[in-house]
């Protein structure tokens, strides 16, 4: 029986400038914005929580580019049609 790899976890510090804490925080909004959209799909039945699933439909929203964001109200869109 083959056991599990471990995970490791490393911490650092981070002291970005303005800009690049701007940018950070901007790929964790998109990043949330995507997790919490792919759930509501999960809850609502319309796909199945696998890789492959999830894989599909991150693909075709990068292929149409199909996400609008609104820097200035700080709000992201995902545009299905």
């Amino acid at each position: 029986m083959k056991s599990k790899p471990s995970i490791k976890n490393v911490a650092c510090r981070l002291y970005p400038t303005k800009e690049q804490e701007e940018l950070l925080n901007s790929y964790c909004g998109a990043t949330r914005f995507l997790y919490n959209y792919l759930l509501g799909l999960v809850k609502k039945g319309k796909i199945k929580p696998n890789r492959n699933a999830l894989c599909r439909i991150l693909t075709s929203i990068k292929r149409r580019g199909s996400v609008q964001i609104n820097w200035e109200k700080k709000e992201m869109k995902l545009l299905m049609t």
